[in-house]
């Protein structure tokens, strides 16, 4: 959406010292003078020296305060990105690439550049913009024409100011981000979250979007900059014409708690703190500094390694994890490292129940976990010995709490059922028992969650000292700031949740490279030692009006998905979700042997997602009985380097240099097990080579003659579908 209406940019500012402030905390900044501009990020600051270079800041977990070597007239700082232009008119980004933020223009004539959270625009020597990054909402689709003067960004929308006064303003509008006022005698505009502001030529401002209901907007006077903090908890930072600084909006971390003086010419605003550039070119800081794993300090130290489960895993088709033995447990959640038949449990739940499921259908799919649910029958512990299940049983408390559920529900009469106690979802998305909002710090809003697990840890297992307790997390591997590898460490079980296949503006994504990255991951940060459960996607979200939503998986995507899990390390597989009334009000159908209507729910199913929620569950079904013929194949050492083999691709067009990853193991009763799986979209044919002489390969699961070998039978050709998996049997030659 664009709107233009008659009417300096985004945090374009600089600067090591320990800044000297009249109120509140004081951040460390680059010492010295020489300084012209800055910008604030997320976690981050840029300042400009006069001779061009850059010096970076602040938080480094995706190199945003690394900065490239050159002359520079212009930056900006994004959430976890930076970006600026080049003496040349060229331009320069570094930092996270997750939304294409780094994807620039190649060619040159540009003098200023704006970034908000995952995008950027840029302004050429005629007035006129382009912009790359995340376009959802059309926030990178500048519309044509030149002119313009000053670029702003903020979450989801942009903002420019040109020549003649007028502003133009585009991107989402859903909390009023482009209901930007008339007129033409504008000099300067910012933005940050989902709000902006454009100062009048007589030094008064005026603000529109999501705004704070009570309390100062923006501080008075006449006006010369302003700032809005890049996040959604506001603040507002602004320069008065006679070289003061004043601040209003939310203080919990010192934000508006500017320094005296009234020798400043230059302001900007990050996440949770302040900068600001006096005359002599000095800078100084105030706010929240968050600390980070991986950082670059004031005096450019680089602080901080890449540990070896977030590196870029390598291009290769064969898989080695747990060459010396799985991790696993019994079915009441006890560690093992080696494969017993008699003791030895390999999950394979779902999760969600209601009053009228069909429990018996969980037999017939081969089920044998279920997740405490919503609702809780009263004959639940009875439903579990029918149907043979196990149960990880969900929430959070400390040892009163869980002391009145051990009570209520008489848990210790069936603890032989209860397999773990699943207490955090995602805790660097959701906020809830935090104790904190999203609005907070990362690192704030995770130590509020460390103390959640650790008292329900505690308060868990006061009742039952040997019940594993763990957090589900998302695979976001690559985002160190959220705690990601610490939490797998810390967890009793790494389970993490991944779901790839979505429609975005009418075209259908998916592949399963990011769930073998982040298995992989996963394996590696608990040091090959933790159990490592997969939750698998079997829903919809129904969200007609959205260009981007999760759709359902198709039977050979979902087959495709859980085997790439397995092939990685993972020991458990659990799918989300059962379809259930309580998902239905967050538009969302799960799969089910019979799913319901549901016509007066918010998500009523059509003949159409009923028929793939049914093909789903027969999907599940299907591997589910495969997993579970697996399960001492899986859950035993992988082999090693005395059996060698390879799997390379001989034709079609793969998306990388090893589409096709597999696994070997032993087969209990002789030979090997060889898993294999099409990660991508790419229609493949295989050429899988031992270095021995074959006897056979036995195609299992597939009702199919077994694979035709070479003429020296030591390799034999196999065609890949799309997501497609081929499981053999493997017998040597004598």
């Amino acid at each position: 959406m664009i709107r233009r209406v008659r009417s300096l940019a985004f945090a374009l500012t600089l600067v090591v010292v320990t800044s000297e402030v009249a109120m509140g905390e004081s951040i460390d900044v680059p010492a010295g003078t020489g300084f012209t501009a800055i910008a604030g990020g997320g976690y981050h600051s840029l300042a400009l020296r006069k001779d061009g270079s850059i010096v970076g800041w602040g938080w480094n977990d995706y190199g945003q305060s690394a900065i490239p070597p050159g002359r520079f007239i212009a930056i900006a700082a994004g959430q976890w990105h930076s970006t600026a232009v080049r003496a040349d008119g060229t331009l320069a980004a570094w930092g996270r690439n997750h939304r294409q933020q780094l994807e620039i223009p190649s060619d040159g004539g540009y003098v200023a550049v704006a970034a908000g959270r995952h995008h950027n625009i840029a302004l050429r020597i005629d007035g006129s913009i382009v912009g790359w990054g995340d376009d959802e909402f059309g926030r990178a689709s500048p519309p044509a024409g030149d002119g313009f003067i000053a670029l702003a960004c903020g979450m989801r929308h942009s903002v420019a100011l040109h020549a003649d006064g007028s502003l133009l303003v585009w991107g989402d509008n859903g909390l009023g981000q482009l209901d930007a006022p008339q007129g033409n005698d504008f000099v300067a505009i910012a933005a940050g979250g989902y709000r902006s502001v454009a100062l009048r030529k007589d030094g008064s401002a005026v603000a529109w979007g999501r705004l704070p209901k009570k309390g100062e907007v923006i501080p008075s006077g006449e006006l010369t900059a302003v700032d809005l903090g890049s996040f959604d908890r506001y603040f507002a930072i602004v320069l008065r014409r006679d070289g003061t600084l004043a601040a209003c909006g939310e203080a919990l971390y010192g934000q508006t708690d500017v320094p005296a003086g009234n020798d400043y010419i230059a302001l900007a605003a990050g996440a949770y703190h302040g900068l600001a550039l006096r005359k002599d070119g000095s800078l100084v800081g105030w706010g929240r500094e968050a600390p980070g794993q991986m950082r670059v300090t004031v005096t450019g130290e680089k602080l901080g390694t890449i540990p070896e489960w977030r590196k870029e895993p390598p291009e290769t088709a064969v898989q080695t994890v747990y060459r010396g033995g799985v991790p696993h447990t019994d079915r009441q959640g006890r560690l093992r490292m080696k494969y017993d038949p008699e003791k030895s449990f390999f999950p394979i739940g779902i999760y969600g129940y209601a009053d009228d499921s069909d429990w018996e259908s969980l037999g017939r799919a081969h089920y044998n976990t279920i997740t405490h649910g919503i609702r809780t029958p009263d004959n639940f512990p009875e439903l579990l010995e029918r149907y043979d299940l196990a149960v990880i049983w969900t929430g959070r408390g400390d040892a009163e709490e869980f002391g009145k559920r051990v009570e209520h529900y008489k848990t210790k009469t069936w603890r032989h059922r209860l397999l773990a106690q699943y207490c955090i979802d995602e805790p660097y998305v959701f906020t809830g028992s935090s104790g904190y909002t999203s609005d907070d710090p990362i690192d704030v809003i995770q130590s509020g969650w460390r103390d959640v697990y650790r008292t329900t840890k505690e308060g868990a297992q006061h009742h039952f000292p040997d019940l594993p307790v763990y957090v589900n997390l998302s695979p976001q591997v690559d985002a160190p700031q959220n705690g990601w590898g610490e939490w797998i460490r810390t967890s009793d079980i790494a389970c993490l949740d991944d779901y790839p296949f979505y429609d975005r503006d009418g075209v259908r994504h998916g592949h399963c490279r990011g769930i073998a990255r982040s298995i992989r991951a996963a394996v590696l940060a608990g040091d090959e030692k933790k159990p490592t459960w997969y939750v698998g996607q079997t829903f919809e979200h129904v969200l007609p009006d959205r260009d981007r939503y999760h759709r359902f998986p198709r039977p050979e995507e979902l087959r495709g998905s859980v085997y790439a899990a397995v092939v990685h390390g993972a020991t458990g597989i659990i799918y989300w979700v059962w379809d259930h009334p309580g998902w239905r009000t967050g538009r969302v159908i799960g799969m089910s042997e019979n799913p319901p209507i549901r016509k007066n729910s918010l998500a009523p199913a059509t003949p159409m997602h009923r028929i793939q929620s049914q093909a789903l569950w027969a999907a599940a079904a299907q591997v589910n009985r495969e997993l579970t013929e697996l399960t001492p194949i899986l859950l035993s050492p992988t082999v090693g380097p005395e059996v060698k083999y390879s799997l390379g691709i001989i034709k079609g067009q793969p998306k990388t240099k090893a589409d096709i990853h597999s696994l070997l193991k032993p087969h209990p009763d002789g030979g090997y097990v060889l898993l294999t799986v099409n990660l991508d979209t790419s229609v493949l044919i295989a050429r899988i080579e031992f270095a021995s002489a074959l006897a056979s390969a036995e195609r299992l699961f597939e009702d199919r003659n077994p694979a035709s070998l070479s003429e020296d039978t030591r390799s034999f050709d196999e065609h890949y579908k799309p997501f497609e998996v081929h499981v053999y049997r493997v017998q040597l030659a004598k």
